[in-house]
């Protein structure tokens, strides 16, 4: 009995370490992705880089949509959107993070962070 004990409370360890070694723990901005993807869950967040510093576009899947664009803290910045007059060009390493199921641009469904969790 004492050796059921002793391996249950070994397991519960062991569980308790790799759910708080979690990805969500480790992703820097994560209260900033995550107010992100909530107000465009349906849509896509993309992670890129802007003058070696980290932003987010965000759109929801929708004909004719915006794109807008957010700093670290999740502040807004910029309508990116084809019709505006910010220079794109400046954004790279782009990574989609974030895209909904079924969405207009036919792209697989992306959750690099887990942020739908």
């Amino acid at each position: 009995m004492k050796a059921k004990v002793t391996i249950i409370l070994v397991l519960a360890v062991l569980y308790a370490i790799v759910m708080t070694s979690c990805k969500k723990n480790e992703v820097e901005n994560w209260r900033t992705l995550k107010d992100l993807h909530k107000q465009y869950n349906y849509g896509m967040i993309v992670e890129c880089k802007l003058d070696g510093a980290t932003f987010y576009s965000a759109s929801y899947s929708g004909y004719d949509c915006p794109t807008y664009l957010y700093n670290a803290d999740g502040e807004f910045l910029y309508d990116i959107s084809y019709y505006s007059d910010f220079d794109n060009s400046r954004l790279t390493d782009d990574e989609i993070i974030y895209c909904c199921e079924d969405n207009i641009w036919g792209l697989q469904a992306v959750d690099k962070y887990g942020l739908g969790n």
